[in-house]
């Protein structure tokens, strides 16, 4: 199946579209993970990442926001990101059905060098939401329609961001781990990462 239809059908769904995103309630959530009698007869076999076509990459309503490690602009930092973490999310599948997942990312804002480096530690949040759905390679067929999974992550600032550099730590290390942990959850292949908490975001 090409990459564009599956884009076409995740179009329908709003950027941003969390009322949770509005506030200071923030969740990690997708509605249930795929069943591990599916899932564990499954081996990835690509990952393909792309920036939802309608996601603003730039000015102060951008939903690609990014300033941590990583080569290239925004997009292409957050994709590469995006990939690893869903290879390392999936690496325990090792069923004799090929698969593709296929990413797209509606949100990925991650707070700015200010915020993190201000003294409070109940400020900023990195805001993600992405789709996943997965194809057979064989017969390209659509075993998952993309399925939306929001993927909120408290940021570290103030005493809790120091603690985290004196152990030679970095944000884009913590949230590639986060969201690997997501997937994972999501595939069934882990334990179930859905939360809510509450935060400012800046």
């Amino acid at each position: 199946m090409k990459f564009a239809v599956i884009l076409g059908v995740v179009a329908s769904f709003a950027l941003g579209n969390s009322s949770f995103a509005q506030g200071s309630l923030w969740r990690t959530h997708y509605n249930s993970p795929i069943s591990t009698f599916e899932t564990n007869r499954w081996s990835v076999d690509g990952i393909n990442v792309q920036i939802h076509p309608n996601a603003r990459v730039s000015g102060s309503a951008a939903n690609i926001v990014w300033t941590g490690k990583g080569q290239g602009n925004a997009s292409a930092k957050v994709s590469a990101l995006m990939k690893e973490a869903t290879a390392l999310g999936s690496q325990k599948l090792g069923g004799r059905r090929k698969v593709g997942l296929e990413i797209v990312i509606h949100d990925f804002k991650s707070p700015t060098t200010r915020v993190r480096r201000m003294e409070r530690t109940d400020v900023g949040v990195h805001h993600i939401n992405f789709s996943i759905s997965v194809v057979d390679v064989k017969s390209g067929n659509l075993l998952l329609a993309p399925t939306i999974i929001e993927a909120d992550l408290e940021a570290l600032t103030g005493s809790f961001a120091k603690a985290f550099a004196a152990q030679r730590q970095d944000q884009k290390a913590r949230v590639t781990q986060h969201l690997a942990s997501v997937v994972q959850g999501f595939l069934g292949q882990g334990p179930d990462p859905r939360r809510k908490f509450s935060r400012y975001a800046q």
